[in-house]
Formats: structure tokens, C-alpha cells, sequence
């Protein structure tokens, strides 16, 4: 395929789905990812799209239309295993927790087989095959709606089922935040059992990569204020890390592996 066709192609993917990846453009298109990156910086140029590390998001309604989780698992992959690796540190044998649905999450779950004796609350499908193998633990995947985006559950019997839980320690992750309105989610429904999360929780962790901080979405799960914790990596900028500081008791920045 000539250039101009697949640039073409990734403006159109880019617009349909938010954000795209090197990796699954280089496997899309039959190309190396080192020209894959030629044509996302091209388009980057014109203004059609804003580069990220690992692929590029969009630039029209940034925010409005989570990408599916097969798009999303593939970008910032070595942010959200740092995020991941710095997260771990904060949970010890015999812990209670919840891990919402989510990339970053996922990458936190695949990390806690050295545990024992953990009770862990989730409601992300893709988080249980991660926690199988933690020793003498406890894993329950609370029920609902799927939300095929987030590959969670979320609704009223979620929700519902959260009435009955208190846990020591959650990690949440999430579509994005604001120094003004806090953690926020892509739908009304995911920010409503995030919502449930927080409150059920004695200690809350958020989890979030530096692309985060200029999302737009719209549905409110909490302010800043009763957040412990907000866990980022090095790409949030000292202005924004400063003010995050201002409002959050501990913000750690996760240096890429």
C-alpha cells in the first residue's frame, strides 16, 4: 500500500476510534513499526492527530468516545508497568482490596502472585485469569452489566453488590482527571461503581499515565480530595505534577523500566 492510502486509512481509524497504536498499525498494514512512526509524525504535522508514546490520539473530541480495550491495552504499555510495579509496593500479604476494570489494573493484578491470603474485590473480566495463581487468595468478580470498552461490570446489580463490601486498600484505575473535577470516567454508569469503589475503601490509590491529565471526559467518580494517592509516570508535566500536590497527600511519579 502506497503512503498516501495508508495515511488515509490511519486518519480515518484515528477519527473512528480515538487513539491508535504502532504496534497494531506495523501488524495492520504489513509495515516496520520504525515506518509506521514516519507516518504517524507526518500526520501529527498536518494536525491531524497528537502523538503519544507508543502510538497517537485524537485531536477533534479528545475524551468523548473511549477506545475499545484492544486499542487501549496496546498504548503506554512500559508507563502503566511502571505505574504497576510502583503500585504493587503498596499491598502486603493478607490485604483487602479492590482493582477496578482496566489496562493499567490489569498490568497491577499480573503482579500479585507473590501475595498470600489476599481478598480481592474486581469487577474487570480481564483481571481474573491474572489473580488465578495468587496463593490462598480470594477473588470476587462483582456482577452486572458488561461494559465491552472497559471488558468490566457495571449497573444497578453491581452497584448493589457493592453495599455489603469494605475493603483496606483500592486501585483505581481511570479515563481520565482534572485538577477541577477530579477522577472521571467515559460513561455515566462506569463513573457510578467507581463511585462505590472509592467510597468502599479506607485507602484509594488511582492509578493514571500522564496522557490522562488532558482527557475530557465528563463523568464525575470523585474529587481529588478524598484520594490518598495518584500514582503517574514521568510524561505529567511539573506544573500539573505541583498542583496535584497541592490537593493529593502523595503523588508518585514511575519511572520507565
Amino acid at each position: 500500500m502506497i503512503q498516501a492510502l495508508r495515511l488515509n486509512e490511519i486518519r480515518e481509524q484515528v477519527k473512528q476510534d480515538g487513539v491508535v497504536s504502532v504496534s497494531q498499525l506495523a501488524e495492520k498494514f504489513g509495515k516496520n513499526p520504525i515506518t509506521i512512526r514516519r507516518d504517524l509524525e507526518a500526520l501529527a504535522n498536518e494536525g491531524a492527530l497528537r502523538r503519544t508514546h507508543g502510538g497517537a490520539v485524537s485531536l477533534v473530541g479528545s475524551g468523548a468516545s473511549l477506545p475499545h480495550y484492544d486499542i487501549r491495552k496496546g498504548i503506554h504499555l512500559k508507563e502503566k508497568a511502571a505505574i504497576a510495579a510502583r503500585a504493587v509496593r503498596y499491598i502486603g500479604d493478607g490485604d483487602s482490596l479492590i482493582i477496578n476494570a482496566g489496562t493499567t489494573t490489569r498490568e497491577l493484578a499480573a503482579s500479585l502472585r507473590r501475595f498470600r491470603g489476599l481478598q480481592i474485590v474486581t469487577n474487570g473480566i480481564t483481571l481474573v485469569p491474572e489473580l488465578a495463581d495468587c496463593a490462598d487468595s480470594q477473588v470476587f468478580l462483582i456482577g452486572g452489566e458488561t461494559d465491552f470498552k472497559k471488558l468490566g461490570t457495571v449497573g444497578p446489580v453491581a452497584e448493589e453488590m457493592m453495599r455489603d463490601i469494605h475493603v483496606a486498600k483500592a486501585f483505581i484505575g481511570v479515563s481520565g482527571i482534572s485538577l477541577e473535577r477530579g477522577l472521571l470516567m467515559h460513561s455515566p454508569s462506569e463513573a457510578r461503581i467507581n463511585a462505590a469503589f472509592v467510597e468502599s475503601a479506607d485507602e484509594v490509590t488511582v492509578l493514571v499515565d500522564s496522557s490522562k491529565f488532558t482527557s475530557n471526559y465528563i463523568y464525575r467518580v470523585a474529587p481529588l480530595e478524598g484520594i490518598q494517592r495518584v500514582i503517574t509516570d514521568a510524561g505529567i508535566d511539573a506544573e500539573t505534577c505541583k498542583a496535584l500536590q497541592q490537593v493529593v497527600p502523595e503523588v508518585v511519579i514511575a519511572k520507565n523500566f
